[in-house]
């Protein structure tokens, strides 16, 4: 699968209605908004990465190599 454009859209979008109303604490609201598009845009690396389909193209000498890769990724 891919990375959703609208997926991220979404949650950027709802990262800034949160926090459109607040007028109390930019530094905090900056830093809210930032966490979120980050997160946001983690998971969708990491799905993309996870949901990956990995065509390995190996050859050997004595004939194509078998067998099986697997990509994990994972945000922190």
């Amino acid at each position: 699968m891919s990375v959703s454009i609208s997926t991220l859209k979404t949650a950027i979008k709802a990262a800034f209605d949160a926090e459109k109303d607040k007028t109390d604490d930019q530094f905090g609201s900056i830093d809210r908004i930032s966490e979120a598009i980050a997160k946001a845009v983690a998971t969708q690396i990491v799905q993309g990465i996870n949901t990956a389909e990995v065509v390995p193209v190996l050859a050997a000498p004595n004939g194509p190599v078998s067998g099986s890769i697997t990509i994990t990724a994972a945000a922190s």
